[in-house]
């Protein structure tokens, strides 16, 4: 934190606010220069980068992973995957950002059975799970809600790309898991920049036991936690049961090789950077738009508006995924490229919808959201392939489908004719939006 010195107001609810020497005091990080901003921007998107890759690098390898441990249940096998998302369940909620990341992914990569691996994966995903929830709230202090969506388009743009960068043309996916895990390691480097960088990123000063028990209160008393929480479990769950199966569809179905099958991956990835890009750009042009409609004044609701397109995009291209499964290839590429798609526009609305409803509180509220997705990003990776063996793929995906048509498009439209009505039964809400106002 800044030295500065910061006057202390009492409160009517016993909540101690701690404000700044004015609105043009250089300790805020509001009031930083362009170059600091995007220094701090920079780092904390390569940090969202490093943990994901580690997160999801080793599926390809899933085969070669079996054969090396000798793995006989096909739920073991998807657990030395998903199990990395179960530590983002927990990270968020009570971790900052752990260097021990770095020493576990080597661990990964020298485990000598499946339980080490497991292990060993899980306690990599506890570290690395800090900047997932701490990385928007950061990137909220620093810019306000009517700034260009540059950096966090660079943010989740990081998240993105990475996606493509796990696929090498040569040999397919980075396939050896000693390998994987210690090119994850060599981001140890990253580590005391992203803490020199960041560690006076905060703009607000809150008793550590408070901020540990908020995401807990906000997950079981905030509607627009729980609703958004539930829908974004269930899409990113379907990334990583996709993440998961492409090598298993075009080895099973299409008779590729594993080397071939990886580059499959490149459709998603295609999907995610290019709607990261374009969507980005289309919050930041509606958002003005109707800010000015609205007599200057800014909503979240402005932010959610390019979400219900991709509620619906989401079933859609589900079932043309499934059921083109045994026609040419590329339909289910495209299938899986606009999958992506859809996942940018659903969670770059819901996320800047959070972190402009509860700015003061925007790393708690990430933090309750990240807890369930997580769970299913755990979860699904492990029923997935019992799923697929029963139903087939045609069946699966429509149940997918299905689930995502009826959670999606009616949770948006409630909070797009509602949203204000239920962000003022909130008082995390209205704490947020009166701080903001005293800016």
């Amino acid at each position: 934190m800044a030295s500065a010195a910061h006057e202390a107001k009492g409160s009517d609810d016993g909540v101690l606010v701690v404000g700044w020497d004015g609105p043009d005091d250089p300790a805020n990080p509001r009031n930083w220069t362009k170059k600091k901003k995007w220094a701090a921007s920079f780092v904390n998107s390569g940090f969202r980068f490093i943990s994901p890759v580690s997160s999801s690098m080793v599926a390809p390898a899933a085969a070669q992973i079996v054969e090396q441990f000798h793995i006989t249940s096909s739920a073991e096998a998807s657990l030395t995957i998903s199990v990395f998302v179960l530590a983002y369940a927990v990270g968020p909620l009570v971790l900052g950002p752990l260097s021990e990341m770095f020493a576990w992914n080597l661990g990964c990569g020298s485990a000598q059975n499946s339980g080490q691996l497991i292990a060993f994966r899980f306690l990599a995903g506890l570290g690395g799970s800090a900047p997932l929830a701490t990385g928007g709230a950061a990137l909220s202090d620093m810019w306000a809600p009517e700034k260009p969506h540059a950096p966090k388009l660079l943010q989740q743009k990081a998240n993105r790309i990475r996606k493509v960068i796990e696929t090498d043309p040569e040999k397919g996916p980075i396939q050896e898991i000693r390998t994987t895990h210690p090119l994850a390691a060599k981001s140890v480097v990253a580590t005391p920049v992203y803490h020199c960088v960041t560690c006076r990123l905060r703009s607000s000063v809150v008793l550590w036991k408070k901020a540990l028990v908020r995401p807990f209160g906000m997950f079981a008393t905030e509607p627009i936690v729980q609703l958004f929480g539930v829908y974004m479990m269930f899409i990113y769950g379907t990334i990583y049961l996709v993440l998961t199966t492409i090598p298993a569809i075009f080895n099973d179905v299409y008779y590729e090789r594993v080397g071939i099958a990886g580059l499959h991956y490149i459709g998603l990835g295609v999907g995610l950077v290019v709607a990261t890009q374009l969507n980005a750009r289309a919050l930041d042009r509606v958002y003005k738009h109707l800010k000015a409609r609205n007599g200057g004044v800014g909503q979240p609701e402005f932010r959610s508006i390019t979400v219900f397109p991709g509620t619906i995009l989401i079933p859609a291209v589900l079932l043309m995924a499934g059921w083109g499964i045994h026609t040419h290839w590329i339909v289910v590429d495209i299938g899986v490229a606009l999958v992506g798609a859809g996942m940018i526009l659903t969670f770059q609305g819901m996320r800047t919808y959070i972190i402009d409803a509860f700015t003061a509180h925007a790393a708690s509220a990430l933090a309750a959201v990240s807890f369930l997705r997580s769970i299913a990003g755990f979860c699904f990776p492990l029923f997935a392939p019992a799923m697929y063996k029963a139903l087939g793929y045609v069946v699966g995906d429509t149940i997918l489908a299905a689930f995502a048509a009826a959670i999606g498009p009616p949770a948006v439209l409630t909070f797009w004719k509602f949203g204000a009505k239920i962000r003022g039964m909130s008082p995390h809400a209205r704490r947020s939006r009166a701080q903001l106002a005293n800016k």
